[in-house]
């Protein structure tokens, strides 16, 4: 061989390149002649004498020394960085033909591009912590005709001194590339490259030529503020026969990916630290609700079933999801807005590793967590048991001229059902609409570009649709934009809306005690909520004038103060004892008995007897039972809170700060316990209570989607259709269930 002995250093090329056309093959004749030269010729470290310089590790020289070698310039994100700073990579090529001639050196440009791009963005992809990527179809064919010849590269970095440092090669093809920063061990790394096969494709017969499938270069983040390490290059080649490309008529296509990546290693530590922090704050808070819900729910004595086990798992849901889904957005917001807003450099980007792999799996767990929590939410919503006590007393005895007898006046029950349906209206009650959220949403992104900040590269004011988002930019705009966007309505509801001209829930509470009516709500075993709406005035069933005559007294004090037991508090959290849940269950079950009983025997009268059932249209006498229960019931409440009950005591407490904020569950041996509280204490069982949990779902549902389609209308649209369902679904079963535990046939609630 003319090279064996080094001095022939265009034959020694032109072996180097065959063994490159091999794809390094150490099997390959040509890539046992090359490395038989390069021992003979052993040079500076890896480095042969006068034979091309292929492989890292041939002659025992550190690849992973070159790897964490610096480049020797301050960066900086600046359009004009100050001097001593460099804004580019120092990246150039030398440029060999197939014969091992050297033709040029040529700074690294659009060399391994193939896809189109504008003229003034060919070499974006050069600026310093732009996260570049470009994806195409190209026709092969004419790729090909375009060359006469195969070129080959080695390609350099130009250190501050005016060195080339030697950028190492991996070729795909012939390992697998693990996603990680550091050098894996089993990896080997080359020096030269070549692009398009157009030698192999030379002459008769069948020839498989090999092209480009992506390009790929890897640039890490040194620990030291604005220093990079010497980049690596990753290349994948795909084989097809040359007759195979020429017979097709229009062309062999195939796809093409030219990506720069920017990785950071002290980004890593920090999220790994902030990850375990919040998964063990959620953990905790999942554990502090779980016995919270124990406290609540469990009574000395009972034993902890398979109930038991799934709400332990569904509290340990609601704390966890909401701490992840704060660690995503925290750490979105940081890449945001330190990536965006910064001249020198501090961080960069990932797009890939082990920090992109784990952002991914957590974002895409919360979302599952967050949509488990709220179907489990609305589930509980719709099971929670309402009954409303009519304080209303008759007004005398009427005389009847069918019956001899006097009669008690009936009280109206039209005042129960007014009141039934504004509490049915209040289940789907919420602060934000969210509609105008998603249409301004999708303004704020497509209309003014906004989208187009969460493009992987410093450029804030760059808002030009070229190329893709990243999910840790994507992610924190769109959750910025919306809960900007929600929060700003619940000020304006809350500063303006809410004071000044309507609130529905003062609204719904002055309701209750204008119809002398008052509720009490059961959400769990042996907790609940009591808004005491007993009437200050004489009756409530009366004209308006009447009613316009006692607000008048009621603004004037002349009457006394609407609160409970001696209280200015009308609103109250209940913690009942065991023995006073079991009486109102008993009594509710035998309602609920006796109502199933009744429609049984209606559904056989109207079988056999259907005409003069309906001609009657006078209730059965199972009927009468049914009503004579309910108003059992609703007498047992009135006896009760009147304290007329001595069975069943109860007290009216305050709790202290630290308790209240807890929610901690008070003694409950002896009597049942009433917490004062405010105007928004049962919110939790209505569909505002759960606005928040709603706002961050529809935040993630909305990031999964645009992510996955690459559109954020079609999130919009999603998110749309899942809340019209999701609120259907609570109207729906929200009244039935209000039908079905205050006794009020669900066709008054209209």
């Amino acid at each position: 061989m003319k090279c064996d002995d080094g001095e022939n250093q265009t034959a020694c090329q032109m072996l180097g390149n065959l063994c490159v056309l091999q794809l390094y093959d150490e099997n390959s004749p040509a890539c046992i002649a090359y490395k038989e030269a390069a021992k003979k010729n052993v040079g500076k470290s890896d480095r042969p004498n006068n034979v091309p310089y292929l492989f890292h590790g041939l002659l025992g020289g550190s690849v992973s020394e070159l790897l964490n070698t610096k480049m020797g310039y301050h960066f900086s994100y600046a359009d004009n960085p100050i001097s001593g700073y460099n804004n580019t990579l120092p990246l150039i090529v030398a440029k060999y033909d197939f014969n091992g001639t050297f033709v040029r050196y040529e700074k690294l440009t659009d060399q391994f591009q193939l896809c189109s791009e504008e003229a003034n963005r060919s070499f974006l992809f050069t600026r310093v912590g732009t996260n570049y990527k470009k994806k195409c179809t190209v026709n092969i064919a004419d790729e090909i005709d375009k060359l006469d010849t195969t070129y080959f590269y080695d390609i350099f970095v130009v250190d501050s001194n005016n060195a080339l440092l030697p950028v190492p090669v991996f070729i795909k093809n012939n390992e697998i590339e693990y996603f990680n920063s550091a050098v894996n061990p089993i990896q080997k790394y080359y020096r030269r490259i070549f692009f398009f096969d157009v030698i192999s494709s030379q002459g008769s017969g069948s020839h498989i030529i090999r092209y480009p499938k992506q390009f790929q270069i890897k640039v890490t983040q040194d620990i030291t503020v604005d220093e990079f390490l010497i980049p690596y290059v990753t290349i994948e080649y795909e084989e097809e026969y040359m007759t195979n490309i020429y017979d097709e008529e229009d062309g062999y296509f195939t796809k093409y990916k030219f990506e720069v990546n920017y990785i950071s290693t002290s980004s890593e530590t920090t999220f790994f630290i902030a990850m375990v922090f919040m998964l063990t704050l959620g953990f905790m808070l999942g554990c502090l609700k779980a016995y919270l819900w124990t406290e609540r729910n469990i009574v000395s004595g009972e034993g902890i079933g398979l109930k038991c086990l799934f709400k332990w798992i569904t509290e340990w849901i609601k704390a966890l999801y909401p701490c992840i889904f704060l660690f995503l957005l925290g750490t979105s917001i940081f890449y945001l807005i330190f990536f965006k807003n910064q001249d020198a450099i501090y961080v960069v980007v990932p797009v890939q590793g082990a920090l992109y792999i784990l952002f991914k799996v957590f974002f895409i767990v919360t979302f599952g967590l967050s949509l488990i929590s709220i179907l489990t939410r609305l589930i509980e919503q719709c099971r929670v048991s309402v009954f409303f006590i009519d304080w209303e007393k008759s007004r005398g005895k009427l005389y009847s001229p069918t019956n001899e007898e006097l009669i008690t006046a009936p009280v109206s029950v039209w005042r129960t059902f007014f009141v039934a349906n504004q509490w049915n209206n209040l289940q789907t009650f919420r602060k934000v609409n969210i509609k105008f959220s998603i249409i301004l949403m999708v303004f704020l992104l497509e209309g003014l570009n906004l989208r187009y900040i969460a493009a992987p590269h410093p450029k804030i004011g760059d808002l030009k649709a070229h190329e893709p988002t990243s999910i840790f930019l994507l992610f924190g705009l769109n959750c910025l934009c919306w809960f900007s966007i929600c929060c700003v309505q619940m000020f304006i509801r809350w500063a303006i809306y809410g004071r000044y001209y309507k609130n529905r829930m003062l609204q719904f509470i002055d309701l209750l005690s204008l119809s002398n009516i008052s509720l009490i709500i059961f959400d769990e075993n042996y907790h609940g909520f009591y808004v005491h709406g007993r009437s200050v005035h004489p009756y409530a069933d009366t004209d308006i004038v009447d009613i316009a005559h006692n607000l008048s007294k009621e603004a004037t004090d002349l009457l006394p103060k609407r609160g409970f037991q001696n209280t200015n508090n009308i609103l109250f959290e209940v913690y009942m004892t065991p023995e006073f849940k079991n009486v109102y269950e008993n009594m509710f079950s035998n309602i609920q008995e006796k109502v199933l009983n009744s429609k049984k025997r209606q559904s056989l009268t109207k079988r056999f007897n259907h005409h003069q059932n309906q001609s009657h249209g006078m209730p059965s006498f199972d009927e009468d039972h049914v009503l004579n229960a309910y108003k059992g019931m609703n007498k047992f409440f009135c006896l009760w809170l009147e304290k007329n009950i001595k069975d069943h005591p109860f007290s009216i407490e305050e709790r202290t700060f630290v308790k209240n904020i807890f929610g901690t569950t008070p003694p409950i041996k002896d009597a049942t316990v009433f917490i004062e509280k405010s105007s928004s204490a049962f919110n939790n069982v209505i569909y505002e209570g759960i606005e928040w949990s709603l706002l961050i779902f529809y935040s993630l549902l909305f990031n999964f989607v645009d992510m996955f389609f690459d559109d954020c209308i079609t999130a919009a649209i999603v998110v749309t259709v899942v809340d019209v369902l999701l609120l259907a679904i609570r109207k729906h079963f929200g009244e039935l269930n209000i039908s079905r535990t205050s006794l009020i046939d669900w066709k008054f609630l209209i």
